[in-house]
């Protein structure tokens, strides 16, 4: 425990600083004698916070950093954090058990979620202090624990909630302007998609600071309150439940000044008392006037440094149509916390194709890699893209076989996603089974889509039925098959004859349970006039059409419902070549869509469009809504100029949302040169791309994937790369890029 606070007259024990030892040290410093310690000047001492955090449904490990670090960029605060309960709903944190809990702390701040504590016995020992006058913070869950029959804990917090609502950005209106601590905000400010609480109770102690609007209760609930428990202040807010939320500038500006006045440190006008403001650099911007946006003028470049560069594992090609790098729309690299895994695809021998491959699990060691496991039983065509979540756990996506051993083609198939331990991954892994609408014949085929939110630890699954629609299943975060159903493609109503448009290779992105899918037209050529010159090109009677974008989008998958489909961009005229390379969803619910774009088939040109030019872009749109917003290239080479050309790119989010471009570029610059190299782009707030930079790799990248939030990865200053590397043929490589 730590040490009580010496008072100045206990450090000066031959004075008391009463009236009369004012005087004598005014008459000391008139006769230039200076002044005994307990008389001068000191700064005061940090703040003690303890943070109290664990328990269900939220990121706490993310959040016991996000939380001090904002706030102590912001006040005079040291910290003390207990995590306890796992994601448990039932635990006492063992703290609480100790006579005197809150000696030492200045303020306690409430962080966790333990609704199924009841006893009132415990939740004596929690809140008494609290009432004696220890100053309190309760954050988002806090306020749905410890829900004893005698409402003590809901009369302490200050309000009574039992529930939420939906998820969804709403605006937090200002309701007390010249309050210390919401002067200087703005009337009303945005949230991300985010969590509201029903209030049910607002209690005569408790004085609402802001209010946002329920879509679904139809009223105004206070989200952010101060309240008098006994003798001691709290300050709370039922917002918080994601992290892009708490990361927010304006929220921990909020926060700190909330913590600053419980502890009676917060002066009138907004700003900590002398010696209790920032000591360091803050997280994020906001100052006075909070701001929820952060300027991109204020971000200062990150350069790439490569750490590791290495090979994983080699293959054999089992010449099936597919190979390791096949599901480039998912991916086959995840990192959990320090932990990095990898999935692969080996070649068996003396089995003919199409299922002649089997999945392999790797484990990135201490110095190399480590190859986990092997399916020790199935047999498939296509990798097995991963997914994992915050608490440690990963998925792998299987697709195995039902054909007999020694039977060559292909054929029924059974989907399935098996469970590993990130901190055993050794262990027997779990095997679930998607529940699917009706009874789907899938194949080896899958086309499949694997995506997951991380701190949600909720995952969706997409697998393609021939060249009607999609399946779909989602597991919601209690472990249950929570909605299914199939996404049917768009319809090609202007093709020789009428059909589905088959969306193949897709980035799908899971996200607060709105789902984004945009994949590419994969069919046969549809028009007969480039189908018959291209036969007698090739001999062949078909040639797959990937010339066309389409996006689709899901507010709330647990509907089933996805909005109409949204063409982002065609080169149907020209029989160009489009293929996506990413997508990532913002805390605003804007979707960034990335692809690769060449203008024509060179092959078709002097027949059928001589006048057009070549042209390759890496190409950038952003959708709010199912609406195209905005669309431009990034990159661009163009017939007669530059011809570097990027064929593969991905994108890297960052703890602070500053979103890259990792691609790879080749082809010749205007001079002439060859080129061949990875760059990094960053992407500024207004859309506009930075001056790229060349990433230092012995061996590029030419295909890769990421360690991507869509597959439940953090944004990190971390770049993980798995993917084939100039000169290192049947080789799957892996690196670690550092962004400083």
């Amino acid at each position: 425990m730590k040490k009580r606070r010496l008072h100045s007259a206990e450090m000066c024990p031959h004075l008391s600083c009463n009236s009369f030892g004012v005087v004598v040290a005014s008459l000391l410093i008139v006769l230039g004698l200076g002044v005994p310690r307990c008389f001068a000047a000191e700064d005061p001492k940090p703040l003690s916070a303890l943070l109290i955090t664990g328990g269900c449904c939220h990121d706490y490990d993310e959040q016991k950093k996000i939380l001090p670090e904002g706030i102590s960029a912001r006040a005079n605060v040291e910290w003390t954090v207990v995590q306890e309960g796992g994601t448990s709903t039932q635990h006492r944190v063992s703290v609480y058990a100790k006579e005197n809990w809150t000696e030492g702390y200045d303020v306690i701040v409430h962080n966790e979620c333990f609704s199924d504590e009841k006893d009132a016995a415990w939740l004596e020992r929690i809140v008494k202090p609290h009432r004696e006058g220890v100053p309190a913070m309760v954050i988002h869950c806090a306020m749905h624990c410890y829900r004893a029959p005698n409402d003590e804990w809901f009369k302490f917090v200050g309000v009574t909630s039992h529930r939420h609502g939906s998820h969804f950005a709403h605006e937090v209106k200002n309701l007390q302007p010249e309050h210390p601590i919401m002067r200087g905000f703005p009337a009303s400010w945005m949230t991300p998609k985010e969590e509201l609480y029903n209030i049910a109770k607002v209690w005569p102690t408790t004085t609402p600071l802001a209010v946002s609007h329920s879509h679904e209760t139809k009223v105004d609930e206070t989200d952010i309150w101060i309240n008098t428990y006994g003798k001691g202040r709290v300050f709370g807010t039922t917002i918080g439940h994601y992290n892009h939320t708490m990361e927010q500038p304006v929220y921990l500006d909020v926060v700190a000044r909330g913590l600053l006045w419980a502890c009676g440190k917060l002066g009138q006008d907004g700003k900590p008392l002398p010696g209790y403001g920032p000591t360091g650099q803050r997280r994020g911007e906001g100052g006075d006037r909070a701001a929820p946006q952060r300027s991109a003028a204020s971000t200062p470049a990150l350069l790439p440094v490569v750490e590791v560069e290495e090979d994983v594992y080699s293959y054999e090609p089992a010449n099936n149509g597919a190979g390791p790098m096949w599901c480039g729309g998912s991916t086959c690299l995840v990192r959990v916390g320090e932990d990095v895994f990898a999935s692969g695809l080996e070649t068996l021998k003396d089995v003919k194709p199409l299922n002649n491959c089997r999945w392999l699990f790797f484990q990135r060691g201490p110095n190399r890699w480590e190859q986990v496991l092997a399916d020790p039983t199935g047999r498939t065509r296509e990798p097995s893209p991963l997914v994992g979540f915050a608490d440690g756990r990963v998925f792998l996506s299987g697709n195995p076989t039902l054909v007999p051993l020694g039977s060559p083609g292909g054929g029924p198939a059974q989907p399935e996603i098996l469970q590993f331990s990130a901190r055993d991954p050794k262990a027997p892994f779990k095997r679930l089974f998607p529940e699917w609408e009706g009874d789907p014949k899938f194949t080896e085929h899958s086309y499949r889509s694997f995506a997951a939110d991380g701190p949600n630890r909720e995952l969706i699954l997409f697998q393609n039925i021939g060249y009607t629609h999609a399946e779909w299943a989602f597991l919601d975060r209690a472990g249950k098959w929570a909605a299914k159903g199939q996404l049917k493609w768009p319809w090609g109503a202007e093709y020789d004859k009428p059909q589905p448009i088959r969306a193949c290779y897709p980035n799908v992105a899971l996200k607060d349970r709105a789902v984004h899918f945009c994949g590419v037209s994969d069919i046969v050529e549809p028009y007969e006039k480039f189908r018959s010159f291209k036969k007698q090109l090739t001999g062949r009677d078909w040639d797959y059409d990937f010339r066309r974008l389409f996006y689709a989008w899901s507010p709330d998958i647990t509907t089933g419902k996805f909005h109409d489909w949204v063409e982002l961009a065609s080169r149907d005229k020209t029989c160009g070549w489009i293929f996506p390379a990413d997508l990532w969803v913002a805390p605003d619910g804007t979707a960034h869509i990335l692809w690769t774009e060449r203008a024509l088939d060179e092959r078709l040109r002097e027949k059928f469009f001589p006048d057009e030019r070549q042209s390759h872009a890496l190409n950038y749109a952003l959708v709010r809504e199912g609406k195209v917003v905005s669309r431009r290239a990034l990159v661009l080479a163009e017939e007669g100029k530059s011809n570097e050309i990027v064929s593969a790119a991905r994108f890297h989010v960052t703890p602070d949302d500053r979103l890259f471009v990792f691609c790879y570029v080749s082809g010749t610059d205007a001079a002439g040169k060859q080129v061949s190299e990875n760059r990094l782009i960053q992407i500024q707030r207004d859309g506009t791309a930075s001056a790229a930079r060349s990433v230092p790799f012995k061996q590029p990248f030419t295909s890769f994937f990421t360690a991507t939030v869509r597959a439940g990865s953090a944004p990190s200053m971390t770049l993980d790369l798995l993917g084939t590397r100039v000169g290192a043929a049947n080789t799957i490589s892996y690196a670690r890029v550092r962004l400083q």
